[in-house]
Protein backbone atom coordinates (compact mmCIF):
# COMPACT_ATOMS: atom_id res chain seq x y z
CA UNK A 1 0.00 0.00 0.00
CA UNK A 2 0.93 3.55 -0.99
CA UNK A 3 -0.47 5.22 2.45
CA UNK A 4 2.99 5.82 4.13
CA UNK A 5 4.07 7.54 1.03
CA UNK A 6 0.83 10.17 1.55
CA UNK A 7 2.20 10.93 5.00
CA UNK A 8 5.53 11.88 3.57
CA UNK A 9 3.75 13.56 0.95
CA UNK A 10 1.62 15.37 3.46
CA UNK A 11 2.16 18.92 4.24
CA UNK A 12 -0.27 22.14 5.53
CA UNK A 13 -2.65 23.42 3.70
CA UNK A 14 -4.85 24.94 6.22
CA UNK A 15 -5.12 28.49 4.36
CA UNK A 16 -6.42 26.66 1.53
CA UNK A 17 -9.18 23.95 2.70
CA UNK A 18 -12.44 24.01 1.50
CA UNK A 19 -15.62 23.27 3.63
CA UNK A 20 -16.01 20.06 1.89
CA UNK A 21 -13.59 17.78 0.62
CA UNK A 22 -12.39 18.63 -2.75
CA UNK A 23 -9.53 16.98 -5.19
CA UNK A 24 -7.85 18.98 -7.29
CA UNK A 25 -4.41 18.92 -9.57
CA UNK A 26 -1.96 20.78 -7.71
CA UNK A 27 1.01 20.88 -9.87
CA UNK A 28 2.31 19.15 -13.19
CA UNK A 29 5.67 18.53 -14.35
CA UNK A 30 5.83 17.19 -18.18
CA UNK A 31 9.40 17.60 -18.90
CA UNK A 32 10.71 16.19 -16.07
CA UNK A 33 14.87 16.38 -15.98
CA UNK A 34 15.97 16.39 -12.44
CA UNK A 35 13.03 17.92 -10.39
CA UNK A 36 12.34 14.45 -8.98
CA UNK A 37 13.62 11.27 -9.77
CA UNK A 38 11.27 7.32 -9.28
CA UNK A 39 12.46 4.33 -7.51
CA UNK A 40 14.27 3.46 -10.76
CA UNK A 41 15.75 6.41 -10.74
CA UNK A 42 14.39 7.75 -13.69
CA UNK A 43 13.16 11.49 -14.09
CA UNK A 44 9.73 10.68 -15.01
CA UNK A 45 7.15 13.39 -15.37
CA UNK A 46 4.71 13.55 -12.38
CA UNK A 47 1.57 15.22 -11.35
CA UNK A 48 0.39 15.90 -8.40
CA UNK A 49 -3.14 15.58 -6.69
CA UNK A 50 -4.06 17.82 -3.35
CA UNK A 51 -7.15 17.24 -1.35
CA UNK A 52 -7.75 20.68 -0.12
CA UNK A 53 -11.46 19.78 1.42
CA UNK A 54 -11.50 19.43 5.63
CA UNK A 55 -12.39 15.09 5.74
CA UNK A 56 -9.98 12.72 3.96
CA UNK A 57 -10.71 10.83 0.99
CA UNK A 58 -10.81 7.55 -0.23
CA UNK A 59 -8.82 7.61 -3.62
CA UNK A 60 -10.24 4.36 -5.17
CA UNK A 61 -11.69 4.50 -8.17
CA UNK A 62 -10.65 8.11 -9.10
CA UNK A 63 -8.96 8.38 -12.16
CA UNK A 64 -6.32 10.56 -14.09
CA UNK A 65 -5.72 10.81 -17.80
CA UNK A 66 -4.59 12.80 -20.24
CA UNK A 67 -7.26 11.74 -23.24
CA UNK A 68 -10.48 13.38 -22.71
CA UNK A 69 -12.23 10.74 -24.02
CA UNK A 70 -10.75 8.02 -22.10
CA UNK A 71 -11.27 9.92 -18.27
CA UNK A 72 -10.46 6.91 -16.81
CA UNK A 73 -6.98 5.64 -18.63
CA UNK A 74 -5.68 5.20 -14.82
CA UNK A 75 -7.37 4.95 -11.59
CA UNK A 76 -6.16 4.94 -8.17
CA UNK A 77 -5.53 1.86 -5.99
CA UNK A 78 -7.28 2.13 -2.67
CA UNK A 79 -6.08 4.52 0.13
CA UNK A 80 -6.87 7.44 2.26
CA UNK A 81 -5.37 11.02 1.70
CA UNK A 82 -5.72 13.23 4.35
CA UNK A 83 -7.03 16.65 4.76
CA UNK A 84 -4.57 19.18 3.20
CA UNK A 85 -2.91 15.91 1.64
CA UNK A 86 -0.67 15.64 -1.26
CA UNK A 87 -0.07 12.69 -3.27
CA UNK A 88 2.48 12.71 -6.39
CA UNK A 89 1.98 10.15 -8.67
CA UNK A 90 4.50 9.66 -11.69
CA UNK A 91 3.39 9.96 -15.40
CA UNK A 92 5.35 7.47 -16.64
CA UNK A 93 3.95 4.48 -18.25
CA UNK A 94 5.13 1.82 -15.91
CA UNK A 95 1.64 2.05 -14.43
CA UNK A 96 2.38 0.55 -10.71
CA UNK A 97 0.78 0.97 -7.48
CA UNK A 98 2.65 -0.15 -5.01
CA UNK A 99 4.52 1.66 -2.68
CA UNK A 100 5.03 4.80 -5.69
CA UNK A 101 2.36 5.42 -7.71
CA UNK A 102 3.11 5.22 -11.88
CA UNK A 103 -0.03 6.00 -14.47
CA UNK A 104 -0.26 3.75 -17.50
CA UNK A 105 0.46 6.83 -19.83
CA UNK A 106 3.10 9.57 -19.93
CA UNK A 107 2.69 13.26 -20.63
CA UNK A 108 3.78 15.46 -23.83
CA UNK A 109 5.68 18.16 -23.26
CA UNK A 110 4.14 20.10 -25.89
CA UNK A 111 0.78 20.12 -24.03
CA UNK A 112 -2.20 17.84 -23.58
CA UNK A 113 -5.45 18.50 -21.55
CA UNK A 114 -5.20 16.13 -18.45
CA UNK A 115 -8.69 15.32 -16.43
CA UNK A 116 -9.21 13.86 -12.39
CA UNK A 117 -12.54 11.94 -12.45
CA UNK A 118 -14.40 10.87 -9.92
CA UNK A 119 -15.46 7.39 -9.74
CA UNK A 120 -19.15 8.09 -10.88
CA UNK A 121 -17.45 9.48 -13.36
CA UNK A 122 -17.83 13.37 -11.96
CA UNK A 123 -15.98 15.44 -13.66
CA UNK A 124 -13.62 17.08 -10.49
CA UNK A 125 -10.92 18.71 -12.66
CA UNK A 126 -9.37 19.52 -16.07
CA UNK A 127 -5.78 21.45 -16.82
CA UNK A 128 -5.40 22.39 -20.07
CA UNK A 129 -0.92 22.20 -20.28
CA UNK A 130 0.90 24.53 -21.90
CA UNK A 131 4.10 23.76 -23.45
CA UNK A 132 6.67 23.11 -20.49
CA UNK A 133 10.32 23.73 -20.78
CA UNK A 134 12.75 20.98 -19.06
CA UNK A 135 11.75 21.04 -15.38
CA UNK A 136 9.52 23.82 -14.92
CA UNK A 137 6.29 22.97 -13.51
CA UNK A 138 2.22 24.18 -13.58
CA UNK A 139 0.23 24.44 -10.72
CA UNK A 140 -1.78 26.44 -8.37
CA UNK A 141 -0.17 28.90 -6.95
CA UNK A 142 -1.99 29.95 -3.09
CA UNK A 143 -4.82 31.58 -4.90
CA UNK A 144 -5.55 28.99 -7.18
CA UNK A 145 -4.30 30.41 -10.36
CA UNK A 146 -2.68 28.11 -12.69
CA UNK A 147 1.00 29.74 -12.71
CA UNK A 148 4.66 28.72 -13.87
CA UNK A 149 7.59 27.45 -11.38
CA UNK A 150 11.15 26.99 -11.65
CA UNK A 151 12.03 25.33 -10.03
CA UNK A 152 9.48 22.83 -9.20
CA UNK A 153 8.48 21.86 -6.04
CA UNK A 154 7.47 18.32 -5.63
CA UNK A 155 5.75 17.03 -2.16
CA UNK A 156 5.32 20.66 -1.09
CA UNK A 157 2.31 23.57 -0.68
CA UNK A 158 2.85 25.66 -3.86
CA UNK A 159 3.90 29.27 -3.60
CA UNK A 160 3.80 32.50 -5.98
CA UNK A 161 4.51 31.43 -9.12
CA UNK A 162 5.25 33.48 -12.50
CA UNK A 163 1.85 34.26 -15.35
CA UNK A 164 4.23 33.83 -18.20
CA UNK A 165 7.47 32.95 -19.85
CA UNK A 166 10.16 35.17 -21.47
CA UNK A 167 10.12 35.16 -25.16
CA UNK A 168 12.91 33.68 -27.25
CA UNK A 169 15.10 36.10 -28.49
CA UNK A 170 16.33 36.30 -32.01
CA UNK A 171 19.66 36.96 -33.65
CA UNK A 172 20.61 39.40 -36.44
CA UNK A 173 22.57 38.57 -38.74
CA UNK A 174 21.65 34.73 -38.43
CA UNK A 175 23.99 32.70 -37.09
CA UNK A 176 26.53 30.77 -39.94
CA UNK A 177 28.98 31.25 -42.45
CA UNK A 178 29.51 34.75 -42.93
CA UNK A 179 33.24 35.88 -44.93
CA UNK A 180 34.01 38.81 -43.08
CA UNK A 181 33.47 40.33 -39.13
CA UNK A 182 30.02 40.79 -37.80
CA UNK A 183 27.64 42.76 -35.35
CA UNK A 184 25.39 40.20 -33.66
CA UNK A 185 22.23 42.38 -32.54
CA UNK A 186 19.97 40.31 -30.36
CA UNK A 187 16.70 41.81 -30.41
CA UNK A 188 13.50 40.49 -27.57
CA UNK A 189 10.46 39.74 -28.59
CA UNK A 190 8.55 42.43 -25.98
CA UNK A 191 10.32 46.44 -25.29
CA UNK A 192 9.81 45.49 -21.15
CA UNK A 193 12.53 42.12 -21.75
CA UNK A 194 16.13 42.76 -20.84
CA UNK A 195 18.45 40.24 -22.76
CA UNK A 196 21.44 38.54 -21.32
CA UNK A 197 24.35 37.03 -23.19
CA UNK A 198 27.08 34.58 -22.43
CA UNK A 199 30.03 33.70 -25.30
CA UNK A 200 31.67 30.51 -23.47
CA UNK A 201 28.47 28.26 -23.93
CA UNK A 202 27.19 28.61 -20.87
CA UNK A 203 23.27 29.34 -20.46
CA UNK A 204 22.74 33.14 -19.66
CA UNK A 205 21.44 33.78 -16.35
CA UNK A 206 20.51 36.87 -14.37
CA UNK A 207 23.89 37.78 -13.26
CA UNK A 208 25.44 38.03 -17.14
CA UNK A 209 26.00 40.71 -18.96
CA UNK A 210 23.36 42.56 -20.46
CA UNK A 211 22.98 43.04 -24.33
CA UNK A 212 23.02 47.00 -24.42
CA UNK A 213 24.39 46.72 -28.23
CA UNK A 214 26.01 44.88 -31.24
CA UNK A 215 28.15 42.10 -30.16
CA UNK A 216 31.07 42.17 -32.48
CA UNK A 217 32.42 39.49 -33.75
CA UNK A 218 35.73 39.47 -35.85
CA UNK A 219 36.71 35.53 -35.50
CA UNK A 220 34.76 32.19 -35.04
CA UNK A 221 32.76 33.02 -32.00
CA UNK A 222 29.50 31.59 -29.93
CA UNK A 223 26.38 33.58 -28.38
CA UNK A 224 23.65 32.60 -25.96
CA UNK A 225 21.01 35.22 -25.64
CA UNK A 226 17.89 34.90 -22.83
CA UNK A 227 15.24 36.60 -22.38
CA UNK A 228 14.45 38.21 -18.83
CA UNK A 229 11.31 40.07 -17.39
CA UNK A 230 9.77 41.04 -13.98
CA UNK A 231 6.94 38.61 -12.58
CA UNK A 232 8.16 36.04 -15.64
CA UNK A 233 10.26 32.80 -15.77
CA UNK A 234 13.48 33.33 -18.02
CA UNK A 235 12.77 32.79 -21.79
CA UNK A 236 14.10 29.95 -23.93
CA UNK A 237 18.11 30.31 -25.26
CA UNK A 238 18.58 31.17 -28.36
CA UNK A 239 22.11 29.89 -29.65
CA UNK A 240 23.88 30.68 -32.50
CA UNK A 241 27.96 29.46 -34.14
CA UNK A 242 29.95 32.24 -36.22
CA UNK A 243 31.99 31.01 -38.59
CA UNK A 244 34.01 34.14 -39.34
CA UNK A 245 35.90 33.53 -43.00
CA UNK A 246 36.01 29.81 -42.68
CA UNK A 247 37.02 27.37 -45.58
CA UNK A 248 33.97 25.44 -46.97
CA UNK A 249 35.53 22.82 -48.23
CA UNK A 250 33.70 20.42 -45.64
CA UNK A 251 30.12 20.66 -43.82
CA UNK A 252 30.43 22.53 -40.58
CA UNK A 253 28.82 21.00 -37.04
CA UNK A 254 28.48 23.61 -34.41
CA UNK A 255 28.16 22.47 -31.09
CA UNK A 256 27.16 24.61 -27.65
CA UNK A 257 27.49 22.71 -24.08
CA UNK A 258 27.92 24.63 -20.73
CA UNK A 259 31.53 24.17 -19.68
CA UNK A 260 30.33 23.20 -16.27
CA UNK A 261 28.88 20.10 -17.64
CA UNK A 262 32.11 19.06 -20.03
CA UNK A 263 34.58 19.50 -17.39
CA UNK A 264 33.61 19.65 -14.21
CA UNK A 265 34.45 16.97 -11.91
CA UNK A 266 30.74 16.47 -10.61
CA UNK A 267 29.48 16.22 -13.57
CA UNK A 268 31.36 16.79 -16.60
CA UNK A 269 30.95 14.21 -19.51
CA UNK A 270 34.75 15.12 -20.30
CA UNK A 271 36.07 14.95 -16.97
CA UNK A 272 39.33 12.41 -16.55
CA UNK A 273 37.24 10.82 -13.63
CA UNK A 274 34.47 10.65 -15.69
CA UNK A 275 35.11 9.23 -19.19
CA UNK A 276 33.31 6.01 -18.34
CA UNK A 277 30.32 7.44 -16.45
CA UNK A 278 26.71 7.69 -18.01
CA UNK A 279 26.33 11.46 -17.91
CA UNK A 280 24.35 13.10 -20.83
CA UNK A 281 25.06 17.00 -21.06
CA UNK A 282 22.12 19.38 -22.89
CA UNK A 283 24.00 20.79 -26.17
CA UNK A 284 22.56 22.49 -29.31
CA UNK A 285 23.43 21.44 -32.67
CA UNK A 286 23.80 23.03 -35.75
CA UNK A 287 24.82 21.72 -39.24
CA UNK A 288 26.17 23.94 -42.17
CA UNK A 289 26.49 22.18 -45.43
CA UNK A 290 30.07 23.24 -47.04
CA UNK A 291 28.30 25.80 -49.89
CA UNK A 292 25.36 26.81 -47.35
CA UNK A 293 25.64 29.99 -44.79
CA UNK A 294 23.09 29.18 -42.44
CA UNK A 295 22.53 26.33 -40.64
CA UNK A 296 20.72 23.27 -42.25
CA UNK A 297 19.93 22.04 -38.88
CA UNK A 298 19.00 23.48 -35.70
CA UNK A 299 18.62 21.35 -32.45
CA UNK A 300 18.74 21.19 -28.42
CA UNK A 301 20.02 17.55 -28.42
CA UNK A 302 21.48 15.59 -25.57
CA UNK A 303 24.71 14.56 -25.72
CA UNK A 304 26.97 11.67 -24.05
CA UNK A 305 30.57 10.55 -24.66
CA UNK A 306 30.92 7.59 -27.39
CA UNK A 307 33.56 4.76 -27.68
CA UNK A 308 35.77 3.05 -25.56
CA UNK A 309 39.00 3.36 -25.21
CA UNK A 310 39.29 6.32 -27.28
CA UNK A 311 37.48 8.09 -24.68
CA UNK A 312 41.03 8.85 -23.31
CA UNK A 313 41.92 10.92 -26.66
CA UNK A 314 41.61 14.46 -26.69
CA UNK A 315 39.53 14.90 -29.52
CA UNK A 316 36.36 13.13 -27.75
CA UNK A 317 33.70 11.15 -30.24
CA UNK A 318 30.18 11.34 -29.26
CA UNK A 319 26.62 10.37 -29.20
CA UNK A 320 23.43 12.73 -29.47
CA UNK A 321 19.95 12.15 -28.64
CA UNK A 322 16.77 13.63 -30.33
CA UNK A 323 14.99 13.94 -26.63
CA UNK A 324 11.65 15.61 -25.64
CA UNK A 325 12.84 17.23 -22.61
CA UNK A 326 15.14 19.09 -24.82
CA UNK A 327 12.60 19.82 -27.37
CA UNK A 328 13.40 17.46 -30.00
CA UNK A 329 11.82 14.94 -31.33
CA UNK A 330 14.15 13.98 -34.41
CA UNK A 331 17.32 15.02 -35.36
CA UNK A 332 16.03 15.59 -38.92
CA UNK A 333 17.36 16.87 -42.21
CA UNK A 334 19.54 15.41 -44.98
CA UNK A 335 22.58 14.53 -42.51
CA UNK A 336 24.17 12.00 -45.24
CA UNK A 337 24.38 12.92 -49.22
CA UNK A 338 23.77 8.69 -49.50
CA UNK A 339 20.68 8.24 -47.55
CA UNK A 340 17.37 10.64 -47.77
CA UNK A 341 16.10 13.08 -45.62
CA UNK A 342 15.00 11.23 -42.28
CA UNK A 343 14.39 11.62 -38.87
CA UNK A 344 16.93 10.18 -36.56
CA UNK A 345 17.09 9.45 -32.90
CA UNK A 346 20.46 9.55 -32.42
CA UNK A 347 23.74 10.19 -34.48
CA UNK A 348 27.72 9.67 -33.31
CA UNK A 349 30.24 12.54 -34.45
CA UNK A 350 33.39 9.45 -33.82
CA UNK A 351 36.86 10.95 -34.21
CA UNK A 352 37.65 7.51 -35.96
CA UNK A 353 38.05 5.48 -32.39
CA UNK A 354 42.29 3.99 -32.67
CA UNK A 355 42.32 5.30 -36.28
CA UNK A 356 42.88 9.11 -35.05
CA UNK A 357 46.35 9.18 -34.47
CA UNK A 358 46.47 8.38 -38.32
CA UNK A 359 44.31 8.32 -41.32
CA UNK A 360 40.97 9.56 -39.01
CA UNK A 361 39.29 7.89 -42.27
CA UNK A 362 39.93 4.27 -42.49
CA UNK A 363 36.53 3.08 -41.20
CA UNK A 364 34.15 5.37 -42.70
CA UNK A 365 36.43 4.27 -46.45
CA UNK A 366 35.99 0.75 -45.56
CA UNK A 367 32.49 0.99 -45.00
CA UNK A 368 31.75 3.26 -48.14
CA UNK A 369 33.68 0.74 -49.99
CA UNK A 370 31.06 -2.33 -49.44
CA UNK A 371 28.46 0.10 -49.32
CA UNK A 372 26.89 -1.49 -52.71
CA UNK A 373 26.61 -5.20 -50.72
CA UNK A 374 23.55 -6.65 -49.37
CA UNK A 375 24.98 -5.57 -45.63
CA UNK A 376 23.84 -2.81 -43.49
CA UNK A 377 26.82 -0.03 -43.40
CA UNK A 378 26.67 3.53 -41.19
CA UNK A 379 26.46 6.41 -43.57
CA UNK A 380 29.53 8.71 -43.45
CA UNK A 381 29.84 11.97 -43.71
CA UNK A 382 33.54 13.85 -42.50
CA UNK A 383 32.74 17.38 -40.87
CA UNK A 384 34.80 20.36 -39.53
CA UNK A 385 33.80 20.45 -36.09
CA UNK A 386 33.62 23.73 -33.78
CA UNK A 387 32.76 23.12 -29.55
CA UNK A 388 31.41 26.40 -28.31
CA UNK A 389 32.87 28.70 -31.11
CA UNK A 390 36.20 27.12 -31.40
CA UNK A 391 37.16 24.90 -34.44
CA UNK A 392 37.49 21.61 -32.82
CA UNK A 393 39.26 19.46 -35.83
CA UNK A 394 37.88 16.88 -38.26
CA UNK A 395 34.99 14.38 -36.98
CA UNK A 396 32.83 11.98 -38.81
CA UNK A 397 29.08 12.37 -38.94
CA UNK A 398 27.71 8.41 -38.57
CA UNK A 399 24.52 6.90 -38.26
CA UNK A 400 24.52 5.18 -34.80
CA UNK A 401 23.57 1.58 -34.81
CA UNK A 402 20.58 1.03 -32.35
CA UNK A 403 17.25 -0.13 -32.44
CA UNK A 404 16.48 2.99 -34.33
CA UNK A 405 18.83 2.15 -36.70
CA UNK A 406 17.31 -1.46 -37.62
CA UNK A 407 13.75 -0.18 -37.60
CA UNK A 408 14.96 2.64 -40.56
CA UNK A 409 16.56 0.24 -42.38
CA UNK A 410 14.33 -3.09 -42.09
CA UNK A 411 10.91 -1.62 -40.99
Amino acid sequence: MWRPLLCLLAVGLADAVAAQPVLQIHEVVSNNATSALDEDGDASDWIEVANLGTEAVDLAGIALSDDPDRPRRWVFPSGTLAPGGIVLVFASGKDRASSVLHTSFRLRAEGETLTLTAADGQRLDTVDLPTLPADVSFGRDPAGDWVYFSPPTPGVLNGTGATRIASRPTLVPAPGRHDGPVEVVPEAGHPEEMLRYTRDGSIPTDTSPEVTGPIILSQNGLVRVRAFREGRLPGPVRTGTYLIGEPRDLPAVALAVDPVDLYSRASGVFNLFNLYQDLEAAAHLALIDAEADIPDLDANVGLRLHGGFSRRYPQKSVALFARERYGTEAITGALFPDRPREAYQAVVLRNSGQDWYFSMMRDGLMQTLVSGLDVDVQSYRPMAAYLNGAYWGLLNLRERTNEHYLAMRHG
